[in-house]
């Protein structure tokens, strides 16, 4: 923008119009440099943030089965377990009776 312009701009608004106009065009100038800089850092053929993120679903979901396997198998375990104890128990119990 030239002089003329400014002082053009300054006869039309008044000077607050004028500073927030241009705070709100140096907060929006800054945010947009930001991303341009994250955008352009990123390796030429790299996935995108979009396929980055669905690749992290995908892996947090294949995580989730796994989890979800390995409970059940700890259950069925548990479940063994228990009956093995009872079975412990019981053959104690016969034990003592005798003694």
């Amino acid at each position: 923008m030239t002089a003329q312009e400014i002082i053009e701009l300054f006869d039309k608004y008044q000077l607050i119009d004028v500073l927030v106009g241009f705070l709100v065009y140096v907060a929006i100038n800054k945010r947009i440099q930001v991303v341009d800089k994250a955008v352009n850092q990123r390796p030429q053929g790299s996935m995108t943030i979009s396929e980055e993120v669905t690749q992290i679903n995908h892996k947090l979901d294949q995580f989730t089965l796994e989890l979800n396997h390995v409970k059940k198998q700890v259950d069925e375990h548990r479940k063994i377990d228990e009956q093995s104890f009872l079975r412990i128990e019981k053959d104690i119990r016969i034990l003592a009776s005798k003694v």
